[in-house]
């Protein structure tokens, strides 16, 4: 458990110190030296068909990765001040094929008084996409997420 919270840690630091500007001196490179928000608390993923299909934005990802058992996502800068107000959608869909494949969404709940611009690193328990219906009995599966151009494969 403290290999994976040091990892955790380790990564979320990593990304803060990369995110950092510049600072010459221009107003165009003073901007905010810490940009990016970090949830604090590895989310379920929402597993709705409904919900799905009405998430019709897609928040850009600059990178997602398997850490342990939570997906995580780095977003681009978008308008958000909180890192709790993403979810991740899920229809329940599974493609049959080894490993099976399914396709997740980000779903921002936005707050309209928020007018600020921050990077994100979400984190969502990828046990949420276990299919008990799994006849393959693969252990893994393969999705892809909106705003994002690679699968990812994640391992039960």
């Amino acid at each position: 458990m403290n290999l994976h919270t040091s990892l955790l840690f380790v990564t979320a630091m990593l990304v803060l110190f990369a995110c950092k500007t510049n600072k010459s001196g221009s107003a165009a490179t003073t901007a905010s030296t810490n940009d990016t928000l970090v949830s604090t608390k590895s989310q379920h993923i929402i597993k709705d068909k409904e919900l799905f299909a009405a998430t019709t934005e897609a928040i850009r990802v600059d990178t997602c990765y398997v850490l342990g058992s939570d997906i995580m996502i780095l977003t681009g800068k978008i308008n958000a001040c909180d890192a709790d107000n993403f979810n991740l959608v899920w229809n329940g869909a599974m493609a049959k094929s080894l490993p099976p494949k399914t396709s997740l969404k980000i779903l921002l709940q936005a707050d309209p008084a928020c007018k600020e611009q921050h990077r994100f690193l979400l984190k969502f328990s990828g046990k949420d996409l276990k299919w008990k219906s799994d006849s393959t009995a693969s252990g893994s599966i393969l999705f892809r997420i909106g705003g994002y151009d690679k699968e990812m494969l994640y391992n039960f």
